[in-house]
């Protein structure tokens, strides 16, 4: 059988060849870097059609980009592992400014492993806090930066590390995520007790310390919009939740999962978490009772972003790229319209494993 098919449009080509592409589901956008680096793409994530295309001041890592949470700006980190670039989203357009050159220590090439240790530098990774202050981490150092005046603002994260393996090691295993609305970042440390420390860039001191060991190695982090819950993913699958406000010296809420999650989405609200598993399965998570409200599958190899409502999601999948509706009760009454009666057992059989399909139709 010979089936036509439509010629590839260049969004499709974009998003099947880039680098790394990035969505902003709040405001329809995705950005895109090409293959080699060399050009940074913006998109329209509903009309697939191409906004703006502009060639950067130095080649661009394959890295995720982060949008502010107003969407007028967007940073990618560069090739070199030690700086940022920051463009300016207006309208259609995409220009840059000042990069953001990166503190490191000595004797550190962040392009390779570092033969004391035989260790490779962590990735750059970049957290907004609000609309001009973004928390950026690159070879142990973790700096508050201020986008409107083009500086660092309040003191840095550091290691005490002194010996030469040492500062290897604390710079392929130091890296942090902003603590939105108090100028905070918790910071994975790579030794020591504690394996997460709450950074305060004011003070320039550690103003809370996390024993993370008992769960697990830590893989990655994640606050919600409020900075109170801190979710932790492991490289076991497990994902635990520390809870700033709970009463006690033991924080750490019922474990989410014990296993299976490969990666941490974003919190929709104050308490729903969201989570991608091994098998490319979304599960939004009760984050206070400890409970999956919904799960669903969009695709394999996809890339996602929640609008901050939690109400939708965008989505990239291979070369398609769409918005997806996040209302499981819509979904239902769409399922039960379309069959007009529950589900046979031969379409029970078709669930996955673990569905909860009994009278789903009433």
């Amino acid at each position: 059988m010979v089936a036509d098919v439509p010629a590839p449009s260049g969004f499709d080509s974009a998003m099947l060849t880039a680098r790394i592409r990035t969505v902003d589901a709040d405001h329809d956008r995705v950005v895109s870097v090409d293959a080699d680096g060399d050009a940074l793409r913006l998109w329209d994530l509903r009309t697939h059609r191409q906004l703006a295309a502009v060639r950067p001041s130095r080649p661009l890592a394959a890295l995720y980009a982060t949008f502010s949470p107003d969407g007028t700006r967007v940073l990618t980190p560069a090739a070199d592992s030690g700086s940022v670039l920051v463009w300016e989203v207006r309208g259609n357009t995409l220009e840059e400014r000042n990069p953001i050159d990166l503190p490191r220590p000595p004797g550190i090439d962040p392009t390779r492993p570092d033969p004391r240790s035989g260790r490779t530098p962590a990735w750059v990774t970049t957290t907004f806090d609000d609309r001009d202050h973004v928390v950026i981490s690159a070879l142990s150092y973790v700096v508050c930066w201020d986008l409107a005046r083009g500086r660092a603002v309040g003191t840095p994260y550091q290691p005490r590390a002194q010996e030469p393996v040492e500062v290897s090691l604390a710079a392929a295993g130091t890296w942090a995520v902003a603590r939105p609305g108090h100028a905070q970042a918790a910071v994975r440390t790579p030794s020591g007790k504690y394996d997460i420390v709450i950074w305060d860039f004011e003070d320039g001191r550690e103003a809370a310390s996390i024993e993370a060991r008992k769960v697990g190695v830590v893989k990655q982090l994640a606050f919600d919009p409020t900075g109170r819950f801190l979710a932790v993913l492991t490289y076991d699958g497990g994902v635990r939740v520390w809870d700033t406000d709970k009463q006690g010296q033991d924080k750490w809420l019922e474990p989410l999962a014990y296993r299976g999650v490969q990666w941490l989405g974003a919190f929709a609200s104050a308490s729903t978490l969201s989570t991608q598993s091994t098998l490319n399965e979304y599960t939004t998570w009760d984050v206070r009772s400890g409970t999956q409200r919904y799960a669903f599958t969009p695709g394999y190899g996809a890339t996602a972003d929640l609008t901050e409502d939690g109400a939708s999601m965008g989505v990239v999948d291979g070369s398609d790229g769409y918005v997806l509706e996040l209302d499981a009760e819509r979904w239902l009454e769409k399922l039960c319209t379309v069959a007009g009666r529950g589900l046979s057992p031969a379409e029970k059989a078709l669930a996955p494993p673990g569905s909860r399909t009994d009278d789903v139709c009433g």
